[in-house]
């Protein structure tokens, strides 16, 4: 899983600023070899244009003197508010490349942020939820407007409009229509089946008809999601919140950290993932009421989703989590047939048995079976 990091994003925008500063600063030295010094119009787009990358990364992750990356950082803020034209040019500018060098020498892609508080902890969490967001709900616009060009093409040529018919199948690794089926080709009608949402039908003479379907897409997109955010919660979040707080008179673990909010998007997931996408786990939400009816697939709206942003569990994960009890429930060791696996799922569901309830009446049979 990614990593959310915030000096990786600053590592990654340092070695951009440096590249520019480097080839900057030989570039003005070849234009003094030959008496030509760099103009002052020049010296102002790198000022202001060359550099807008390292500027908005100071303005999106600010390092104020408080703040762990200061050290590493601050000197490059610095010159970088003290760049200016003009015979300062050139050495205020080296001021930057060295900076930039020696903070690409003190930052790490790999390695965790050390957290000031809280709240540094929380807006990076806020702000992997928000991008991965953002991500899924816009993943749809290259396809769907694809897909719309097509069969507007194909209508009129239907009607009689277009000479030729675009052809039926695309290649997947150039994105181009083919005339004909193969390995890597897809018809169009799978990717527009895939888009269609509900419709509602209307034939001259008779009464309309509504015909509802959920797009395959929201599934797809929607159940990756929540495996994401779920992975970030858990394996990267959840032991940061659990340190900042944990002092050795109050110790706390991961496992102590809960949030509701997550917890319903894991239930949700955990339906995805291993429900095949119907309703069980899903049914147990505390936060997100989207009427889950157990046995019935996971439809999942735009607007369910958007409302999460609203949602975020800001001010409850400011508050120092309390030590939870000892869990006296086990996961169940080893492994079985999958095919009896599979059985045994099929018939707790079809009986609407809690899978846990369930294999504990199971394990307990067993026993009573032995002497």
């Amino acid at each position: 899983m990614n990593l959310q990091n915030r000096s990786k994003r600053w590592l990654a925008a340092a070695n951009l600023a440096k590249a520019i500063t480097a080839g900057t600063l030989e570039s003005e030295r070849k234009f003094r070899e030959f008496g030509r010094p760099m103009n002052e119009q020049a010296q102002e787009v790198i000022c202001r244009s060359a550099l807008h990358d390292l500027q908005l990364t100071v303005e999106a992750d600010p390092v104020p003197p408080g703040a762990p990356l200061h050290k590493a950082l601050g000197a490059v803020v610095d010159a970088l508010n003290d760049l200016t034209t003009g015979p300062e040019f050139r050495p205020r500018l080296e001021v930057l490349d060295r900076a930039l060098g020696e903070a690409i020498e003190s930052l790490s892609p790999i390695a965790a942020d050390q957290d000031a508080n809280i709240d540094d902890i929380i807006d990076e969490l806020e702000r992997a939820f928000l991008i991965s967001l953002f991500i899924t709900l816009t993943s749809h616009t290259f396809l769907s407007d694809w897909s719309e060009k097509w069969k507007q093409h194909h209508q009129r040529f239907l009607a009689g409009h277009e000479e030729h018919d675009l052809p039926h199948y695309v290649h997947m690794k150039t994105l181009i229509p083919c005339a004909d089926p193969g390995p890597g080709r897809l018809h169009v009608q799978h990717i527009n089946s895939a888009l269609t949402a509900g419709t509602t039908v209307w034939i001259a003479g008779s009464s309309p008809a509504n015909v509802d379907h959920y797009p395959e897409l929201q599934s797809i997109v929607y159940s990756q999601w929540c495996a994401y955010i779920h992975a970030i919660w858990d394996e990267q979040f959840r032991s940061r919140i659990a340190a900042f707080f944990s002092t050795p008179e109050q110790p706390i673990e991961k496992n102590d950290v809960v949030s509701d909010f997550f917890g319903d998007l894991r239930l949700i997931r955990n339906d995805y993932v291993h429900g095949k996408g119907v309703a069980d786990e899903a049914t147990k939400v505390k936060l997100l009421d989207w009427g889950f009816a157990k046995g019935q697939r996971l439809e999942i709206t735009t607007e369910q989703m958007l409302s999460l942003v609203d949602r975020f569990p800001r001010d409850e994960l400011r508050t120092k989590p309390a030590r939870r009890p000892e869990i006296r429930r086990k996961n169940v060791p080893g492994s079985v047939d999958a095919v009896l696996l599979e059985a045994f799922l099929a018939t707790a569901a079809e009986l609407s048995l809690d899978k846990n309830d369930a294999i504990a009446e199971a394990l307990t049979q067993w026993l009573r079976s032995k002497p």
